[in-house]
C-alpha cells in the first residue's frame, strides 16, 4: 500500500501543480485589474496582461476585423445576399398602402410640410407667369377673337367695318391688355387657383391617389427593391468604406471596463481555457510519472 502511494503520489502532485499553474496563468491574464505598489515599488505582473495592454489589443482586434473579416466588399456582398432588400421593399409598401392618412397629414411629418401647398403654389405660379410673359400671345388672342366673331363675319355690313387693318388693331390692343394683366395680376391669379386646387388635392388619402394612378403595392415593392439592389451594387462598397469599422471596434473595446471584458472573453472561450487548464494537469501528471521511472 505504501509502495503504491509512493508511486501514485508524484503523479498526483504533478497533476495538481500543472492544473493550478495554468489556472493561475489564465487568471493573471485579467487579474489584478489595476497596478499594485508596495512601498512605492511596482509589484511585478500588475496589472494583468490584458488590463495592461487593453488599448493595444483594441487596435489589433479592430485592425484584424476590419482588414480581414468585415471588409467593405464582404459587408456589401452580405447585404446583397440577405433579405434586407425584401424587408425594405415590404416596409415601403406598408408605409404607403397600410395607412389611411391623407397627403396633408403625411406632409405634416416632413420639415416645412405645413407650408407645402403655399410654397408649391407660389413657385409654380411664378414659373407660369414668367412663361406667359415670354410667350407671344397675339396668335392666341387672334384665334379667340376670330372664333368669337365668326358669325359676324358672315354679315356683309359688319364685314365692311372689320377690315384687316381694324382686326390687326384689335388683336394688338387686346394682346397689350392681356400682357398688362398678366404682368400685374397673372402670378396672383395663378397662385390663388393653385392654392385652392392643391389644397383640395392634399385632402385625399395617399393610397387612393396611387390606386387611381394604377400604382399597386407590388409595383412599390419591385421599384424599391430594384432601387435598393442597384444602389448596393453600384455604391455598396464605397458606402461601407465610410463606416469606420476599425474605429468602432477599437473604441468599444477600449471603453469597456476590464471586468466586462473578462466576462465577454470568458463567455466565448470558457471551454477552450478550461481545456488548457486540464491539459496542464495532464502534462503535470505525465511529468510526475516520468520522474518515477527516472528514479
Amino acid at each position: 500500500m505504501i509502495e503504491f502511494l509512493r508511486t501514485i503520489f508524484p503523479v498526483l502532485i504533478g497533476a495538481v501543480i500543472g492544473y493550478f499553474t495554468n489556472y493561475i496563468a489564465i487568471k493573471m491574464l485579467f487579474h489584478p485589474y489595476n497596478e499594485m505598489r508596495i512601498g512605492g515599488h511596482k509589484v511585478p505582473f500588475t496589472p494583468g496582461i490584458i488590463p495592461k495592454n487593453k488599448s493595444r489589443m483594441a487596435r489589433a482586434v479592430g485592425n484584424a476585423v476590419s482588414g480581414q473579416l468585415l471588409t467593405a466588399d464582404a459587408l456589401a456582398q452580405n447585404i446583397k445576399e440577405s433579405n434586407i432588400k425584401e424587408k425594405v421593399a415590404e416596409k415601403a409598401a406598408e408605409a404607403v398602402f397600410g395607412s389611411d392618412r391623407t397627403i396633408h397629414e403625411l406632409l405634416l411629418h416632413v420639415e416645412g410640410g405645413e407650408h407645402a401647398v403655399e410654397n408649391a403654389s407660389a413657385k409654380i405660379a411664378s414659373v407660369i407667369a414668367d412663361r406667359l410673359r415670354e410667350t407671344d400671345l397675339q396668335p392666341v388672342v387672334q384665334g379667340v377673337v376670330d372664333a368669337g366673331l365668326k358669325d359676324l363675319y358672315a354679315n356683309p355690313l359688319v364685314s365692311m367695318f372689320l377690315t384687316e387693318d381694324v382686326m390687326n388693331s384689335i388683336y394688338i390692343k387686346l394682346t397689350e391688355i392681356l400682357d398688362d394683366y398678366i404682368d400685374n395680376n397673372g402670378e396672383e391669379v395663378a397662385r390663388n387657383y393653385l392654392r385652392t386646387t392643391l389644397g383640395e388635392f392634399e385632402q385625399n388619402r395617399l393610397k387612393d391617389v396611387l390606386e387611381k394612378a394604377e400604382i399597386t403595392p407590388e409595383l412599390i415593392r419591385k421599384t424599391v427593391g430594384d432601387a435598393f439592389e442597384s444602389a448596393v451594387s453600384k455604391h455598396g462598397s464605397k458606402m461601407m468604406e465610410n463606416i469606420d469599422i476599425q474605429g468602432i471596434i477599437e473604441r468599444k473595446i477600449d471603453s469597456m471596463q476590464v471586468p466586462e471584458l473578462e466576462v465577454l472573453l470568458m463567455s466565448v472561450m470558457k471551454q477552450e481555457l478550461q481545456a488548457v487548464i486540464n491539459l496542464g494537469a495532464l502534462i503535470g501528471a505525465v511529468i510526475g510519472a516520468v520522474n518515477i521511472f527516472i528514479k
